[in-house]
């Protein structure tokens, strides 16, 4: 089993507001929140991150206030 990795699928959920206010979590987002809570865990080979499903883009663009 080496150099294989075990994956996790986890769901973040925040409030509307703090979309409103920029929150758009992408894979770097992602893989930047895990290099945060393993810090000194190479990222590219020992981390990587993948947003498997997001909201609607429409959704995100309306609480940001770039849609009505």
């Amino acid at each position: 089993m080496d150099n294989q990795k075990v994956s996790w699928i986890v769901r973040f959920s925040v409030d509307k507001s703090w979309v409103a206010d920029g929150f758009d979590i992408d894979d770097e987002r992602a893989l930047d929140i895990l290099s945060h809570a393993l810090r000194y865990a190479n990222v590219g080979t020992e981390l990587d991150a993948k947003v498997l499903r997001k909201p609607a883009k429409a959704l995100v663009e309306r609480l940001q206030g770039y849609r009505e």
